[in-house]
């Protein structure tokens, strides 16, 4: 990634999504993030941690990302 792309906002921000007990609220924890490549033909993707179970969900940024359990 060029240091152009790291200081730009990402496109998208990757969470990790992991079910409650009983079908209860889910548990959302921001992951990482995704940058688009310049020649618009796939994402650069940074993972922070690495989860062993859920979903891992890219969504566009919005307010408030910064915080888990969105």
């Amino acid at each position: 990634m060029t240091k152009k792309s790291e200081t730009k906002a990402p496109a998208l921000v990757a969470w990790h999504v992991r079910e409650g007990k009983a079908g209860g609220k889910a548990y959302w924890t921001r992951i990482g993030a995704a940058w688009p490549h310049q020649n618009g033909d796939g994402f650069t993707v940074q993972i922070d941690l690495t989860p062993l179970d859920g979903k891992i969900i890219l969504l566009p940024p919005k307010a408030g990302d910064d915080e888990a359990g969105a």
